[in-house]
């Protein structure tokens, strides 16, 4: 990974932590969008 794409990467986490709320949690909703294979592809999924 490029040094600006991990910076990206961090910026990104940074925010999703930011904006998620946690009480609206829908896992249900969220796989009907964005299926379990294509998690390891979303850099809010990945651990830091």
């Amino acid at each position: 990974m490029d040094e600006s794409e991990a910076l990206y990467a961090t910026l990104w986490k940074d925010y999703f932590k930011s904006a998620n709320i946690v009480a609206r949690k829908n896992t249900k909703l969220h796989l009907q969008h964005v299926p379990k294979r294509y998690w390891k592809y979303l850099t809010e999924k990945v651990p830091v």
